[in-house]
């Protein structure tokens, strides 16, 4: 007797190892209740079209009631001209709504989802739908679904600006917000994304650290940071512009060292964290609309604000500026206005000493909406500190605003570290 293979379904484990990447581990796979999500589409279209039904006799009766419909026969009602377009759009909208529901349940069968030791993955039909990395994941928050079904939502999917209308495609109103939906066991399902995203989260502390920043010690009082030793850093072969951003790399690649040749001003980064710059026409202090658009070092040297994001939504930047002191302590702390709009303070220091500057600094708890590298919006605000130092050394104001997830002191620590390595002088 011949041996002959039975065919199998797929299951969700063998659909997500099937992309993987390379060293990619997976820690969970599972799928939607399909069934329950199909149900609840199928209440829904007849929900809305009882509804239409309803509002459709209701119109009818309110123009009978007024005499428009006196003239109407019932021969005119049944004569080809009215009785032939009226069918056909009866089973045009028949055929509509089952093309829909037809179309919702092979969409809803077709969902698998992971969780890997990178990212989160959505796949439709074995290939990868949506790919969530840690720093791209919105606070998570549940949908209910019908019985004890829920989704477990971390995000939304940009629908590009020229979509500013309602999503009238019921997949794609689906395919909008990112989640693992129809779970029968969202609460285990949240817990474990949370303690995936801590582990995530540690991991990307301890890279971003790597060794410590310079500057960035254990005691409180501000210290100068110790030079590196000569060989970790690359002398720059070309004399640097007014502006410009010279980096040296330190040993492993964990420090970046910024030079601002036209002030004198140096500080250090992370070195795997994302770096723009930009010029302004004025400092903080002074309201001027400056149209020119971030760009990447190198791309010229005429710059005076850099922006620097890492992780978890983790970002510095600094704006350097040769004048008198442009903002006050008073004017950072605000009122009610303020407090509004930019949350509340919870920290402030009126008495701040780096290297010869001398200031203050004021610390806010805010959420952020919007994605600070994609621009793209949150599904639901991160909570934030947000700290903004102002240093003076009586000719050069230098700007720093340094902002962290609030239940990260790691990436406090990280972008504390770059605040405390300001100084002026070479690399």
């Amino acid at each position: 007797m011949e041996n002959t293979r039975i065919p199998t379904t797929p299951t969700p484990e063998t659909l997500a190892a099937a992309v993987l990447e390379p060293g990619e581990r997976l820690l969970w796979a599972g799928a939607p209740a399909a069934d329950v999500m199909i149900r609840g589409f199928r209440r829904k279209v007849r929900v809305r079209g009882l509804l239409t039904v309803a509002v459709t006799a209701g119109a009818f009766l309110i123009a009978a009631r007024a005499g428009l419909l006196d003239a109407l026969s019932p021969e005119v009602l049944l004569s080809p001209e009215v009785a032939v377009p009226v069918l056909v759009a009866l089973v045009a909208l028949l055929g509509f709504t089952q093309l829909n529901l037809w179309r919702y349940r092979r969409y809803a069968r077709s969902l698998s989802y992971a969780i890997t030791d990178r990212r989160l993955l959505v796949l439709e039909r074995g290939s990868i739908a949506d790919d969530v990395p840690p720093d791209r994941l919105a606070r998570l928050t549940r949908r209910r679904r019908i019985g004890d079904h829920e989704d477990v939502v971390f995000g939304r999917r940009d629908r590009g600006g020229a979509e500013t209308g309602p999503v009238r495609d019921p997949i794609l109103k689906e395919r909008i917000v990112l989640a693992f939906k129809a779970r029968p066991d969202a609460d285990a399902l949240e817990a474990r994304i949370d303690a995936w995203l801590e582990e995530r989260l540690a991991t990307t502390v301890s890279a971003a650290e790597g060794p410590p920043v310079p500057g960035a010690t254990s005691s409180s009082a501000p210290a100068r940071p110790e030079p590196l030793e000569p060989a970790a850093a690359a002398v720059p072969t070309a004399a640097p512009g007014p502006g410009s951003a010279t980096a040296a790399t330190a040993v492993g690649g964990l420090i970046r060292h910024v030079h601002h040749a036209g002030s004198g001003l140096a500080f250090d980064l992370p070195g795997a964290w994302h770096v723009r710059v930009r010029n302004k026409k004025k400092p903080r202090g002074h309201v001027f609309w400056d149209l020119e658009s971030w760009r990447e070092p190198g791309e010229g040297d005429d710059w005076n604000l850099l922006r620097a994001d890492g992780g978890m939504h983790a970002s510095v930047e600094v704006e350097v500026f040769r004048t008198a002191p442009t903002v006050g302590l008073d004017d950072l702390m605000g009122g009610e206005l303020t407090r509004a709009v930019a949350g509340e303070v919870v920290d402030s220091s009126p008495h701040e000493a780096i290297d010869g500057f001398h200031g203050f600094s004021v610390t806010r708890r805010k959420e952020i909406t919007t994605d600070p590298v994609t621009g793209r919006a949150l599904l639901s605000a991160l909570v934030a500190r947000e700290k903004h130092t102002v240093l003076h050394d009586g000719t050069l104001q230098v700007y720093i605003v340094t902002t962290w997830p609030e239940a990260s002191p790691g990436l406090e620590h990280v972008v504390g570290g770059v605040v405390r390595s300001v100084r002026l002088g070479t690399m």
